[in-house]
């Protein structure tokens, strides 16, 4: 009787432990099988304006402290441009939250009255509000709004032999652009967007064309090839492209 009933406790831990590993399993799967959720989709789904609810916003004041209120009206105006919004309908990894942050800038608003929105890495983010923040600087000159349809229409010679670099004057990675263009020894233009209008709809423009709604700086017009943020790895391979191409002296 002993014996039997040892065998039957036996039994059944067994099946209690291998139900427990088949529902991790299940659970480790049901991760592996979510989907991927891109920059263009998030951005689609969230519309925020100042009547959002279940919506944080975070801003970065002078000292570089990270101030979080739940009403849009309660951001000071001169922190207004660089708005961290985090839309608690969604969940962390549907936010990307891990890596990216979506920024608002809550001085434009699309043609539905919600806040231009932008996907922006974290860690260069932060490093850029740093960087503004120890300058002094809050507001900037704003860019233009567009729409997909002028970014269409707008004439814009075609650039088969320049290198046009869009920055900003507080832009770290805009340097380290520049120095990578200088060091390689090559030839290119350099527009402040903040300075001239049109260059900022013209860096807006080739931007809506390759995909992206909302830029940051840099951007590269590499004789015609785009290139988003700073990008060394891309930047290098068409500086290398470039090297092969030239007919050998």
């Amino acid at each position: 009787m002993r014996y039997r009933n040892a065998i039957l406790a036996l039994f059944l831990l067994c099946a209690v432990l291998m139900s427990i590993c088949s529902c991790t399993n299940k659970e480790e799967n049901k991760k592996e099988d979510a989907p991927q959720v891109n920059a263009e989709e998030l951005l689609a789904k969230m519309n925020i304006n100042e009547n959002s609810q279940n919506v944080l916003f975070t801003y970065i004041d002078w000292k570089s402290q990270y101030a979080t209120v739940e009403k849009a009206a309660e951001v000071p105006d001169e922190f207004r441009n660089d708005v961290i919004v985090v839309d608690l309908n969604l969940s962390p990894s549907e936010r990307m939250a891990e890596s990216k942050v979506i920024v608002a800038d809550m001085e434009q608003l699309d043609e539905k009255g919600n806040y231009l929105l932008r996907c922006e890495d974290r860690a260069q983010f932060e490093k850029a509000v740093a960087l503004k923040r120890q300058w002094k600087l809050s507001k900037t000159r704003q860019m233009p709004a567009m729409t997909q349809q002028q970014a269409q229409d707008m004439d814009i010679p075609v650039n088969t032999d320049q290198i046009i670099l869009y920055s900003t004057s507080w832009c770290g990675y805009c340097k380290a652009a520049e120095k990578f263009l200088k060091e390689k020894g090559l030839a290119y233009v350099k527009k402040d967007i903040e300075a001239d209008d049109n260059a900022s709809l013209e860096m807006q423009a080739k931007c809506m064309r390759n995909g992206a709604q909302q830029c940051g700086v840099p951007v590269i017009d590499w004789k015609g090839k785009v290139i988003l943020g700073y990008d060394e790895e891309q930047m290098k391979a068409l500086w290398q492209a470039g090297q092969k191409a030239e007919p050998q002296k």
